[in-house]
C-alpha cells in the first residue's frame, strides 16, 4: 500500500485521528483532574508529540499517555518535578537505544511468539478495559458498540469515530454523567520550563521510569512495528529506532513543560487505521489542533473532554482491541510457538513485562531441551 499516493479524504482523515481517543483521554484526564498536571502543558505537548511523530513516519503513528505513568499520576499524585524527572529519564534512555544499533540488536533475539504474543494480550487487555467502560452504562454502551459495529459493516467509509463521540455527547443528558465545574489548581496553572533537582530525578526514575521501560520497550516499540507494517505495508519509516528516537524526543520537547510522559502504541495504530486516518494528515492535523488548544483554550477543553461518556470511549477502545487480536494469525507460527503465544498472552494480560522475560528465557529454553532448533515466525 502507497500510502503517500492515496487520496486524502478529509473527513476521514479527521474521523481516524480521534480514533484512538478510548486509549488516549481516559488517562490523560485522570493526569490532569486527579494528578495536577498543567492542562495546557498536557494538551501542547501531545500536540507538539503528534507533529513530531507526522513528520518522522508520514502515516498514523499514534501518541499515547506513558501507561504507567498515568497510572502512578492518578493513584499517587507525586509532585510535577519528579514527573519531569521520570520523562527525561525515559527520553535519555530511549534516544540512546534508537540512536546506536542497541535496539535492533535486542530486538534480533527476541522470538517471534513474544511480540505475538504481547500483540495478542494488548489486544486482550483494551477490550476487557473497554467492556468495562460500556457496563458502566450498559444500555447506552452496548447501543454505541452496535452502532459502530453496524456501520463498520455497512458503511466502513463514513466517519464512524465521529459519529460515535457525537452519539455519546447527545445521550448525555438520559445517562446522567456530568462533567468537572472546575479544574484543580495545579491543573490550571500557567505552563512553564523547569527542570526537575536530584531528589526528584531520583523520585522519577524509582516511580516512573524503572516500571515504564520494559512495557514501552515491548508494547510501544516492538510490537508497534509489527503493527505498523501490518496496517501500513509501504511505510518504510516505521522502525524500531525511529521508534525509540521519537519517544525520546517527544519526551526531551515536552518534559521540562509538565506534559505527560508519553510514547507510542500498537492500539493506536489499530484505531486509527480502523477509523480512516491513512496519511500523515491525521496526525499532523490532530498535532495542530491540541497544540492550539493546549495554548489558548487548556481549561475549557479539558472539561468538555471529561464530559465524553465511558461508553463512547470504551466502543471506541473495543474495535482495535479486536483488530490486534485478530491480525496474530497463529497459524503462521510452528505448533509448539502457537501455546506459547496462548501462554504468554495470558500472561501479558496482567504484566506485558513479565510476560516478555518468560518468553525471552522459556522460549529458547525449551527448544534446547528438545534438542531441536526455533523456527522463524512469519509475523
Amino acid at each position: 500500500m502507497n500510502t503517500a499516493a492515496q487520496r486524502v479524504h478529509p473527513v476521514r482523515e479527521f474521523a481516524g485521528a480521534c480514533g484512538d481517543l478510548g486509549t488516549f483521554l481516559p488517562l490523560t484526564i485522570g493526569a490532569i483532574m486527579v494528578g495536577g498536571l498543567p492542562a495546557g502543558s498536557v494538551l501542547a505537548g501531545f500536540g507538539v508529540a503528534y507533529l513530531i511523530t507526522a513528520g518522522f513516519y508520514r502515516v498514523p503513528i499514534p501518541v499515547q499517555p506513558m501507561k504507567v505513568a498515568g497510572a502512578v499520576l492518578v493513584t499517587t499524585s507525586p509532585a510535577l518535578d519528579a514527573v519531569i524527572g521520570g520523562g527525561l529519564v525515559l527520553a535519555a534512555v530511549f534516544l540512546i537505544l534508537g540512536t546506536g544499533d542497541l535496539i535492533t540488536r535486542l530486538a534480533r533475539i527476541v522470538p517471534p511468539a513474544v511480540i505475538a504474543a504481547l500483540q495478542a494480550g494488548l489486544g486482550i487487555s483494551l477490550g476487557w478495559k473497554a467492556i468495562g467502560m460500556l457496563s458502566s452504562t450498559p444500555v447506552a454502551g452496548f447501543a454505541l458498540a452496535g452502532l459502530a459495529g453496524a456501520l463498520l459493516l455497512w458503511r466502513p467509509h463514513w466517519p464512524i469515530a465521529l459519529i460515535v463521540l457525537g452519539a455519546g455527547i447527545a445521550i448525555l443528558p438520559w445517562i446522567g454523567t456530568a462533567g468537572p465545574d472546575a479544574l484543580p489548581a495545579a491543573a490550571a496553572a500557567t505552563m512553564q520550563f523547569q527542570l526537575p533537582g536530584i531528589d526528584a530525578l531520583i523520585t522519577g526514575i524509582v516511580l516512573i521510569a524503572l516500571p515504564q521501560f520494559p512495557l514501552t520497550l515491548t508494547n510501544a516499540i516492538m510490537v508497534t512495528e509489527r503493527v505498523g507494517r501490518e496496517f501500513y505495508p509501504g511505510a518504510h519509516r516505521v522502525r524500531m529506532r525511529r521508534l525509540s528516537v521519537t519517544t525520546g524526543l517527544m519526551n526531551l520537547v515536552t518534559a521540562p513543560f509538565g506534559a505527560l510522559p508519553m510514547c507510542h502504541g500498537a492500539g493506536g495504530v489499530a484505531a486509527h487505521f480502523r477509523f480512516g486516518a491513512r496519511t500523515w494528515y491525521a496526525p499532523a492535523g490532530l498535532g495542530i489542533a491540541l497544540l492550539g488548544l493546549g495554548l489558548f483554550a487548556a481549561t475549557d477543553t479539558t472539561r468538555l473532554l471529561a464530559r465524553i461518556p465511558d461508553a463512547a470511549l470504551g466502543t471506541l477502545l473495543l474495535i482495535p482491541a479486536i483488530d490486534l487480536v485478530r491480525i496474530v494469525r497463529p497459524a503462521r507460527y510452528a505448533p509448539t510457538d502457537r501455546v506459547f503465544i496462548v501462554l504468554l498472552a495470558a500472561v501479558a494480560i496482567a504484566s506485558p513485562a513479565l510476560a516478555f522475560v518468560i518468553g525471552m528465557i522459556g522460549i529458547p529454553l525449551w527448544y534446547r531441551f528438545r534438542g531441536e532448533s526455533h523456527p522463524e515466525g512469519n509475523g
